[in-house]
């Protein structure tokens, strides 16, 4: 018979949070510091509009800047922050979100408050002695009580009865153990091994944490209840104590660095969206600081659904990042990472693939892809150019030149030739697409293709002008690579 804490574990999982255990378990998995974790980070960070706005705020924001300058790409920021702290980044992003949007019971907005600011209190601390764990120690801060946030994100019935015990005076973790036959912290540690999470945010959710990482945030842990209450000053000092000797630092020192990481508290609610959770803070209580961060969320929010149309000064800046890369021909992933992004996001084109020639020269097939697309097509994009199927692409290679496909008017698939059913759209018989070679050392090994199909938004001379200023910026290198001096 199955535990109440794998039943709680399973109806977490397979139903209310079982879009964020996957997106959870997909991070975890790239784990690598090589291009092809580069390329999974960035395509992930990419399919959502709205983690890509908030990922590339934060990496512009204070806490990063000093580290690396102003980004501009996704490709970019994982260049210069590394694949863990861009990965840590964007499952902080999305844990939040996941919690906000169900984030209807006081309970739950208490815990996510408590989170958010434990989490920023470790990083913070952490950030002075052991900058590469800041990342690390931020997520476990913000998962410590994952059980409990998990638990009142079900708006489960059971809640008013476990309400009322604790108002009661009963322990908390007698409560839980009388209502859900689990404590909370069994619960977050259950959800955490089958979310395959480890180190620090897996210690700090057991009894006994023993590295000085896992004990700092436990501090911190307590010091943001100490704020969130606006209680309880005694424990507070004796946390600060703790801390100081943790950490090796004067007591007078390790205040000042704890309260400079609650001032931080109003700027990191606006960059992660958060503004639900403003009440919950005594240190956020002013109403001009408050009226701020409101209207610079529901700005965020306003630039994230708007619609996507070109965008000339993005395309310029991912233009720029991409002639500023460091020895750009051993970056060549990297390269091609930063045109689909800016063919996706500044050109605003639907869905742009790059598909790589086979070995013995004969296979075309899709590599990855960005944009609004069924995997069935992605998968489907694979031609035999010996066998003349898409003659256009082999075309595009042979002369290494950009073309528009359809500009005078559409292609069918007459004109498309043999293969065409796998790149028309079901439905529409017709193609406007763009489609340029892709260079390594000077040899045309594939192609970018892009299109405006699924949205239906006619290509213009403009969209076909960037894709060309793109091209040009990709394949510079590789064709100054076999100029003779």
């Amino acid at each position: 018979m199955a535990s109440a804490l794998d039943m709680w574990i399973e109806r977490i999982n397979q139903g209310e949070m079982a879009l964020l255990a996957g997106v959870v378990r997909r991070m975890q998995a790239i784990v690598a510091d090589d291009d092809a974790s580069m390329a999974k980070i960035s395509q992930t960070i990419l399919s959502d509009a709205g983690l890509t706005s908030k990922v590339l705020k934060m990496a512009n924001s204070v806490t990063y800047t000093q580290q690396s300058g102003s980004v501009t790409t996704v490709s970019r920021a994982s260049i210069l922050l590394g694949v863990e702290t861009l990965r840590n980044l964007s499952l902080s992003v999305r844990i939040v979100d996941d919690l906000l949007s169900r984030s209807k019971q006081q309970p739950l907005l208490r815990v996510l408050a408590l989170s958010l600011q434990t989490a920023v209190l470790s990083r913070h601390l952490c950030a002075r002695d052991e900058p590469r764990k800041a990342e690390e120690v931020f997520i476990a801060g913000l998962l410590m009580d994952l059980g409990e946030a998990a638990y009142f994100s079900l708006g489960d019935p059971s809640t008013v009865s476990l309400l009322a015990l604790w108002q009661k005076g009963i322990d908390r973790d007698q409560a839980c153990l009388q209502i859900m036959g689990v404590t909370f912290r069994e619960l977050g540690r259950g959800l955490a091994h089958s979310w395959n999470l480890g180190g620090v945010a897996l210690e700090v959710m057991s009894p006994m944490a023993e590295s000085r990482l896992a004990r700092m945030v436990g501090c911190c842990h307590g010091i943001a209840e100490c704020v969130l209450t606006g209680r309880d000053q005694d424990r507070m000092q004796a946390l600060y104590a703790q801390l100081a000797k943790l950490m090796n630092r004067p007591l007078t020192a390790m205040i000042e660095s704890v309260e400079d990481a609650l001032e931080q508290m109003p700027n990191v609610i606006n960059e992660y969206g958060a503004e639900a959770l403003l009440g919950q803070f005594h240190e956020v209580q002013d109403s001009e600081q408050i009226e701020e961060v409101v209207t610079a969320a529901h700005e965020t929010v306003a630039e994230i659904h708007q619609q996507r149309l070109p965008d000339v000064s993005l395309q310029l800046g991912i233009l720029r990042e991409m002639s500023l890369l460091e020895e750009p021909r051993s970056h060549i992933n990297t390269l091609v990472s930063m045109a689909l992004e800016g063919l996706y996001r500044g050109v605003a084109l639907d869905r742009v693939l790059v598909a790589v020639l086979s070995a013995d020269g004969k296979v075309l097939s899709a590599r990855t892809a960005l944009g609004t697309f069924d995997p069935l097509w992605r998968d489907a994009f694979r031609f035999n150019l010996r066998q003349g199927e898409l003659p256009v692409f082999a075309e595009v290679m042979s002369q290494r030149q950009a073309r528009w496909l359809g500009q005078d008017a559409p292609w069918n698939a007459e004109r498309l030739g043999a293969g065409a059913d796998r790149i028309l759209n079901q439905g529409v018989h017709s193609l406007h697409a763009l489609a340029g070679p892709l260079l390594v050392g000077g040899r045309a090994v594939g192609i970018i293709y892009a299109d405006c199909q699924p949205s239906r938004r006619a290509l213009s001379i403009e969209d076909f002008n960037a894709f060309r200023h793109f091209m040009h910026q990709l394949n510079l290198p590789q064709q100054q690579a076999i100029v003779k001096p």
